[in-house]
């Protein structure tokens, strides 16, 4: 009897090691297929390479990376960097940008002409962005814009907040990458597995996630790119990340704008949220406001003097007032443009008290 069910059992098993075997050729054939298409991608690129006249190295910097990538298979490769690290306010935001086909010409020679955001002049980063973001490239390339709150900066920590934005510009592309390149010597935790590991330090993500959940809570089958690879410096030397890091710091520089509408006092519009002499100054005297990352030292350390809607108020109306004097209108005429802040009970109290002593 156990000979019979023994002898039931071959073909079964035979059947299933031939369904094994024709799925790995199958794998091992689309493989093979992806990276002969990649060859063909990097064989056009140069011919567009040579059309466009780019630099050696630009040409250089694209068959490093973006070329690389392509040669094994990758069809959609993406480049991600953050702009607000560093400040004491306002979001930290990132962007992802991707060439989604290798022999445009014009695209190559726009993408050429980026540097890292750093190295560009303000007037060159608004120019380079308004290009690179222009409807006539769609279809051609892909990008996104991403930010991760004040809020969340603290909920988490400035680093993870980074990386979730990340994450986030990466999901909003038209069109989903096969290998992403991120600025930096992290990679980003929420486009990898549990065992993957994120950091130089080799940390898994599961390990993160024991001490750090996830800013964005995806379910389990989610989308995930083939290949997540960091590239220190990678804005300087990754044409892809290099376009991100443009779109971020532009974006990010515009938000800060409006938040100078909001908050004149601070001057948001010079520094951007920066620890300048200036900002530690006014942060000093009158306490910090909704917008700033009271995780962060000096702003932690003024924690109990949160600037009150009386005082930003009155702080406001006096750089209006002088402002208008400048221009040589009357102070009142000025005034009327200072943005709304309501004062609460008690600082409208206060306010009558000093009224009433003078």
């Amino acid at each position: 009897m156990k000979r019979t069910k023994a002898v039931l059992k071959r073909p079964a098993m035979a059947i299933l090691k031939r369904h094994v075997a024709t799925k790995q050729q199958a794998q091992f054939i689309a493989t093979k297929e992806a990276i002969l298409e990649g060859q063909k991608r990097v064989k056009a690129f140069r011919a567009a390479a040579t059309k466009a006249k780019i630099s050696p190295n630009a040409r250089k910097a694209f068959l490093s990376f973006e070329a690389k990538q392509w040669a094994k298979g990758f069809q959609v490769v993406a480049g991600t960097d953050e702009a607000g690290r560093g400040p004491l306010a306002g979001p930290v935001v990132a962007a992802a940008f991707a060439l989604l086909k290798e022999d445009d010409v014009e695209v190559l020679q726009l993408m050429a002409s980026v540097k890292d955001s750093k190295q560009m002049s303000i007037q060159q980063r608004e120019e380079a962005f308004k290009e690179l973001t222009d409807p006539k490239y769609k279809g051609r390339v892909a990008w996104a814009i991403a930010e991760a709150s004040v809020q969340e900066i603290s909920k988490a920590n400035i680093l993870q907040a980074a990386l979730a934005a990340m994450e986030r510009s990466i999901r909003k592309m038209s069109k989903s990458p096969d290998c992403v390149l991120v600025d930096g010597c992290n990679r980003i935790p929420g486009l990898l597995g549990p065992n993957d590991t994120w950091t130089r330090a080799s940390q898994t993500v599961a390990a993160l996630r024991e001490t750090m959940p996830p800013l964005d809570a995806h379910p389990k089958a989610v989308w995930k790119p083939n290949s997540v690879q960091a590239v220190i410096k990678g804005d300087a030397l990754v044409p892809s990340i290099a376009a991100a890091s443009v779109l971020a710091k532009v974006h990010r520089d515009r938000l800060m704008d409006e938040l100078h509408e909001k908050y004149p006092i601070y001057g948001f519009d010079s520094h951007r949220g920066y620890g300048t002499a200036s900002h530690i100054k006014v942060l000093k005297k009158i306490g910090f406001s909704p917008v700033h990352r009271t995780s962060f030292a000096p702003v932690n350390e003024l924690r109990p003097a949160k600037a009150s809607a009386f005082k930003v108020a009155r702080a406001a109306a006096k750089i209006v007032a002088r402002k208008g004097k400048d221009e040589g209108k009357p102070a009142a005429a000025s005034a009327k443009r200072m943005p709304v802040i309501k004062l609460t009970t008690k600082a409208k109290a206060k306010a009558k008290a000093k009224a009433k002593a003078k």
